[in-house]
C-alpha cells in the first residue's frame, strides 16, 4: 500500500463541496467548511488536525453514519445518503460487548448483517493471528489489556473484507510501546490486502501520521479545511527505527510548519520578534 502504485485518477471517494453544520442548544456549529477531496484506491490517507476541526465528521459523513449539510459524498460512484456496509470501523475505544468472547466479537458483523458466522470462524481465527491475538479467541474482553481489546476491534472490522477500513484515533488509549507495534501490525494488514483496502486513518500524533501513511491530510482549527495534503514518498515496509530520522523527520517537520502558518500552534514571543526583525 503506497501510493507510488496508487494511479492519481483511480478514486473511490469523491467528495464534493462537503459541508457540515450542528445545530446546539446554544446555537450553530460549523464543523467543517466546504470540503472537497479525492481518496485513492488502495491508499493510506492519514488525516491530522486539532481536536474539533471535523476529522471525526469527515468519517462519520464517508461511512454513512452521518450527512453532510451541503455537498455529496460517492464511493465508487454511488451517492451516500445511508449508512454503507462495504466498510469497517475501529474507534478510540474498541466497543467489545463483554458477554461474549473474542471470536464472537469478531463474528458479530455477520449475525448483524444476518449471515451465519459459521462457515467464517476459521478465517476469524487467522485473522486474530495475524493481528497478534494467538490462542486469545475464547478469552473475554475483562481479561484483555487496552491493545489486545484494540487489535480485536481491527480484527471485528476487517472480517468482512472491507474495501474502505475507516479508523478514528484507534490507537489513542494505548501505551507508547503498544502504539507502535500496533502500527507495525496495521501496517502488515494493509500491504498484504494492496489495493482492495483503502484507509481513512484519524490521528492527533504527526509522526504516527507520517509513518503510516501514503499521504498525510493536514487540517486547520474549526471550521475546519484543508491546509495542505502531503505525499509521503518513503518506500515499504517502514521501520519503526526510521521514526524521527532523515525523511520522516522532514515530513513530520513540515507538518508542524503548516500548523503554525494556521494557527494551530502558537509562536513564541520570542519566535515573533526574530521574525519580525527578518
Amino acid at each position: 500500500m503506497n501510493s507510488q502504485h496508487v494511479k492519481a485518477t483511480d478514486d473511490i471517494v469523491a467528495l464534493s463541496e462537503v459541508s457540515k453544520t450542528y445545530r446546539t442548544a446554544t446555537g450553530t456549529t460549523h464543523a467543517l467548511s466546504p470540503t472537497t477531496l479525492n481518496i485513492r484506491r488502495g491508499e493510506f490517507l492519514s488525516v491530522v488536525g486539532p481536536s474539533g476541526c471535523g476529522k471525526s465528521t469527515l468519517l462519520t459523513m464517508i461511512s454513512g453514519l452521518a450527512l453532510p449539510s451541503s455537498g455529496e459524498v460517492r464511493i465508487d460512484g454511488q451517492l451516500i445518503d445511508k449508512p454503507y456496509d462495504r466498510c469497517g470501523i475501529a474507534f478510540q475505544t474498541s466497543v467489545l460487548l463483554e458477554w461474549r468472547s473474542v471470536l464472537d466479537n469478531v463474528l458479530l458483523q455477520f449475525e448483524m448483517r444476518g449471515i451465519d458466522p459459521a462457515p467464517h470462524r476459521a478465517k476469524a481465527m487467522a485473522l486474530l493471528d495475524s493481528l497478534g491475538l494467538e490462542g486469545s479467541a475464547r478469552l473475554y474482553p475483562r481479561e484483555l489489556s487496552g491493545g489486545m481489546k484494540q487489535r480485536v476491534s481491527i480484527a471485528r472490522a476487517l472480517i468482512h473484507d472491507p474495501q474502505l477500513l475507516l479508523m478514528d484515533e484507534p490507537f489513542s488509549a494505548v501505551d507508547a510501546l503498544t502504539r507502535d507495534q500496533l502500527s507495525m501490525d496495521l501496517q502488515q494488514v494493509c500491504m498484504e490486502r494492496g489495493r482492495d483496502l483503502t484507509v481513512l486513518f484519524i490521528t492527533h500524533h504527526i509522526q504516527e501520521a507520517v509513518f503510516l501513511g501514503d499521504r498525510v491530510l493536514v487540517m486547520t482549527p474549526r471550521p475546519g479545511r484543508i491546509a495542505e495534503i502531503i505525499d509521503i514518498d518513503i518506500p515499504r515496509p517502514r521501520r519503526l527505527e526510521d521514526i524521527g530520522r532523515e525523511k520522516q523527520a522532514q515530513y513530520a517537520a513540515h507538518i508542524r510548519e503548516t500548523f503554525t502558518r494556521v494557527g494551530v500552534f502558537r509562536q513564541s514571543k520570542t519566535e515573533q520578534c526574530e521574525g519580525e526583525a527578518a
